[in-house]
């Protein structure tokens, strides 16, 4: 192997060592939308989804019921592991994905009656289990 080739097959793994660590690290604007998110951002998405659970559940209470949202009370609200994507609901004759599926179990309040819904971690899946 000729001396001038060393160096430069060196060199040439700093700079794309180098780029790929830029490109890393960047973030951004600049991260594809197919990059997982990171840490921080799921942290943030899961705090801002136990409200927005929470008043998907109330709004859906309140149209069978038909009154306003403002109405219904907050009884509980915990986080679940359910056993499969039937989150605890399953339907006759239906067929469900056996992983466990992370989530909220919720209790509402209205007219002194409780009303309980189960939903994914960001959801996006709820389900009435009343």
């Amino acid at each position: 192997m000729k001396k001038w080739l060393i160096p430069l097959v060196g060199l040439a793994a700093v700079v794309i060592t180098g780029t790929a660590v830029g490109l890393a690290t960047a973030g951004g604007a600049d991260t594809p939308t197919g990059s997982p998110p990171n840490e921080c951002n799921l942290v943030d998405d899961i705090k801002a989804s136990k409200g927005s659970v929470t008043d998907k559940a109330k709004s859906d209470l309140g149209d069978r019921l038909d009154m306003g949202a403002e109405g219904i009370d907050l009884v509980s609200r915990e986080r679940v592991d359910w056993p499969d994507t039937s989150l605890g609901v399953p339907k006759p004759g239906m067929m469900y994905a056996e992983v466990v599926t992370p989530g909220y179990k919720i209790v509402l309040s209205a007219g002194g009656q409780s009303y309980e819904y189960h939903s994914d971690l960001f959801g996006t899946q709820i389900v009435a289990a009343w």
